[in-house]
């Protein structure tokens, strides 16, 4: 790809057809523009969580709502809704928009969808552009719902309620109730939102130890207080355990009442007389598991150390060659993280404080092994990258790539890693003390997902507390940074390229008209002043000398 961004357009126009990533690779050409700097276009403060998703900002517990880019570039209020009582409030949400380019305007089914749980135990689902209601569907009063997540992208929610073991709710509910009953989980399709099945986690079931539980790509997930989590077949679950169906609105004869509305909501249709058979278990460290990969393994912190990781096989749970990952240096007073890259390559993020590495999984060894692409290095400023090079005579050697760091500061400390999907980088914010000043300031980076270079430092305006909350979000040209401070004062920002800023550094060439002359009328072109300089100074040069003979 040619970093010549007129000559990438050219090549666009002659070409078969648009291209999506040749797109995408302009894009990120003017994103990693040096010349093009990041400027604050705007900024809000709230008393309220400010919450940034897609193209979206939302304000007041999401009853307000801005579009990003709107007129002039600059966000714009896109809706508000009416004022609500308490008990009304939204108290999560989550954004489901399809991908379908061309939608008739009366399948309202299909339209972008914005899924608000409310804390009276209503899921509303919202148009994503005018807020018009679509759909509202009444959640079963026995429980207070306040998560929603997805299961499968584009395809299932999930509605999580709390844990029954509060005084608050112990006091409320029905003393004739089994106090088994942890949680309930219900599950629904999106497109169109209609109602798959509501079952409860038991600690008959499950375990008198069971302290949690959710769903995730079609896979039951409990965690116990003995840092033991289980994964279960969903699927199995729904095929063995499903005893009848029921559709929203529609009266159902196993049960009584509509589905979704007042006063009984939705039936617990998935009924659990004996523990399914396990997939996976493992213990680990707060219940943290992850697992990807390529072949397949899993990520754990041994039970007690929460600052090494062991990446072993999913197969056999053999740990990996070289696959304990620790920091000698880890003194941070955050922990240390060790994730599977969101750029789905199978590859590991492990960082601290003060490092980044991104590793690989090597399935050519038995068992597979863990080798370092490259290595983010603040402390010295320099990033370094394993590189197997061919020598003139053929051999394989393997070299050290350095790259230069971020800048000469005093101290940095990593706040945050992402991935920017559309233009395949990964950008790390980070803290920095001046040498000279005695506060803060932070800085995004953009790094090259596959070499880890260094592509640019962004700085953010104002000073970095470090006793806030931060969080800094990239959207391709875009830039959204929303801090917490201690007093609870949301303040959220939004950075874009200025394009005009770099327009104004370049000088425009006028050219003059010519008229074309004879051979014999054509003067001698004047000399530029540099040229005339010269010619001066050697004209004076030889006076001296005439003068001195």
């Amino acid at each position: 790809m040619s970093s010549n961004i007129v000559l990438s357009l050219r090549s666009r126009e002659i070409s078969f057809g648009a291209s999506y990533r040749r797109n995408l690779a302009i894009i990120r050409e003017l994103v990693t523009d040096k010349r093009i700097p990041f400027k604050k276009l705007w900024e809000k403060s709230s008393k309220h969580p400010i919450c940034y998703d897609g193209n979206n900002i939302y304000f007041d517990n999401y009853r307000s709502c801005y579009i990003a880019c709107g007129a002039l570039g600059l966000p714009t209020k896109l809706y508000s809704l009416p004022p609500c009582k308490n008990n009304e409030k939204i108290v999560d949400a989550l954004l489901c928009q399809c991908s379908l380019e061309h939608l008739p305007v009366q399948n309202r089914e299909y339209r972008g969808s914005f899924m608000a749980l409310t804390a009276d135990n209503w899921l509303v689902r919202y148009d994503i552009d005018t807020a018009e209601v679509l759909q509202k569907v009444y959640l079963p009063p026995t429980y207070r719902f306040k998560h929603v997540s997805n299961n499968t992208a584009l395809e299932t929610i999930v509605v999580k309620s709390i844990q029954r073991r509060s005084a608050s709710f112990l006091m409320q509910r029905d003393d004739t109730e089994p106090q088994s009953k942890l949680m309930a989980l219900g599950v629904f399709t999106v497109f169109p939102l209609e109602f798959v099945c509501f079952l409860e986690i038991d600690k008959a079931i499950f375990g008198n130890d069971t302290c949690d539980a959710n769903i995730m790509q079609e896979i039951l997930i409990t965690m116990h207080h003995s840092s033991v989590v289980r994964l279960y077949s969903f699927e199995r679950v729904l095929a063995q355990h499903k005893v009848f169906e029921a559709k929203l609105g529609q009266p159902c004869v196993q049960w009584e009442g509509i589905p979704g509305s007042q006063p009984n909501g939705l039936p617990f249709n998935v009924v659990l007389d004996q523990m399914p058979p396990v997939l996976f278990e493992v213990r680990c460290a707060d219940h943290n598991l992850q697992l990807g990969g390529f072949p397949w393994h899993y990520i754990v912190c041994p039970h007690g150390n929460q600052s090494v990781f062991q990446v072993r096989s999913l197969q056999d749970s053999e740990v990996a060659n070289s696959g304990v990952l620790a920091y000698v240096d880890s003194s941070g007073i955050d922990p240390d993280q060790a994730r599977f890259h969101p750029d789905e390559s199978g590859r590991i993020l492990h960082s601290n404080g003060r490092k980044v590495r991104v590793l690989s999984l090597c399935s050519k060894s038995l068992p597979p092994a863990v080798q370092e692409c490259y290595t983010i290095d603040f402390m010295h400023s320099e990033n370094t990258r394993q590189e197997i090079i061919t020598t003139s005579s053929g051999r394989r050697v393997q070299k050290t790539l350095r790259y230069s760091g971020a800048s000469d500061c005093h101290y940095q400390c990593v706040q945050g890693i992402d991935y920017e999907n559309e233009t395949d980088m990964l950008y790390v914010t980070v803290a920095q003390r001046s040498r000279v000043h005695s506060h803060s300031c932070g800085h995004v980076l953009f790094y090259c997902n596959k070499t880890g270079r260094l592509e640019r430092s962004v700085p953010l305006e104002g000073v970095w507390d470090e006793d806030s909350d931060h969080l800094v979000e990239v959207n391709i040209d875009t830039i959204m940074h929303i801090t917490r401070s201690p007093l609870r004062r949301f303040v959220c920002s939004l950075y874009r390229l200025d394009h005009s800023a770099a327009m104004k550094d370049e000088v425009p060439v006028a050219r003059k008209a010519s008229t074309r002359v004879s051979s014999g009328d054509r003067q001698p072109k004047r000399a530029s002043n540099r040229t005339q300089l010269l010619i001066n100074r050697h004209a004076s040069a030889n006076a001296s000398d005439e003068a001195a003979t």
